[in-house]
């Protein structure tokens, strides 16, 4: 891959920089190869860049808000395995329970207390016609 004049000196002003030597060997059929010590170089330039950083100011508000946040989440497990407890009661009363196709309406009363009907207007329209 052969460059015109223009085109090779265009190619010399990017690749050269004031502080890297880049040896060049033009090879006719595989175009310009660099030869350099680019590791050494690079190294240098890291350890010569300083990045400034800022000083910690957040930390001292954060600390407390982090241990409020703890004391928070171990008092919400706490009352999340309260709940998980009672779910699971209910879930294994669910279980023990008898087919509902298989009830009689005492046997649902029984089970669900509060579809008993009202004891002392036990038909529809549960209270007397005056009260309505």
């Amino acid at each position: 891959m052969d460059f015109s004049e223009t085109q090779y000196e265009k190619y010399n002003e990017i690749v050269l920089d004031s502080n890297l030597l880049v040896k060049r060997y033009h090879l006719s059929s595989f175009g310009v190869v660099l030869k350099t010590n680019i590791h050494s170089y690079l190294k240098r330039l890291f350890n010569a860049l300083k990045v400034p950083v800022p000083e910690d100011k957040y930390t001292v508000q954060v600390d407390p808000e982090e241990k409020e946040d703890v004391k928070s989440c171990a008092e919400f497990l706490s009352l999340s395995k309260a709940r998980i407890e009672e779910y699971e009661k209910g879930l294994e009363k669910m279980r023990n329970i008898i087919p509902f196709d298989q009830m009689t309406i005492e046997d649902l009363n029984e089970v669900f207390p509060e579809t008993k009907l009202d004891k002392k207007y036990p038909y529809w329209p549960h209270k007397p016609s005056e009260n309505l």
